[in-house]
């Protein structure tokens, strides 16, 4: 199988590894204070002003999205064309069953199932489904995509 490590400064635009980049333990500890004095601040509000506030954070953010597909289009984010190497298993031709899914199963080793279906949530213009419809052959691929922007969704058809 393919790695999804850069081999060469070359290919510098073809992978995508970032994941495994170390944290700073002071970003890290910072980033988790930040995260507790917002659950406090949450916690403190009354019942029924936290579904308002999360109402209004809803609505605010599908407007956001829609205005910013409807600038940008497709142009802003990358095609994710390393997608595969980091979930080759979204191929149906690639995937086969490992030891744990055996013993879970009962199913013979290397048995390769039946149709995969694949569902991304906040698809915006495509680009993680284009690069997977560019590189699975397979016909037993179910690739489906929502988006809260009308627009990601009519950029990504």
């Amino acid at each position: 199988r393919d790695t999804r490590y850069l081999g060469s400064s070359d290919d510098v635009w073809q992978y995508n590894s970032w994941d495994d980049v170390p944290l700073p333990e002071e970003y890290r500890r910072s980033a988790e204070d930040k995260l507790q004095r917002d659950r406090e601040a949450v916690a403190s509000r009354p019942p029924g002003r936290r579904r308002e506030d999360e109402e209004a954070v809803r609505r605010a953010s599908a407007g956001n999205w829609e205005k910013f597909y409807r600038q940008s289009e497709d142009r802003f984010f990358k095609d994710r064309k390393w997608i595969l190497k980091d979930f080759p298993e979204v191929d149906p031709e690639q995937f086969e069953l490992g030891q744990e899914e055996v013993a879970a199963t009962g199913a013979e080793e290397g048995l390769r199932p039946g149709p995969h279906t694949v569902f991304e949530i906040g698809c915006g213009a495509g680009n993680t489904i284009v690069p997977i419809l560019s590189g699975v052959r397979s016909r037993a691929l179910r690739l489906y995509g929502c988006d809260i922007s009308p627009s990601a969704v009519a950029s990504a058809r």
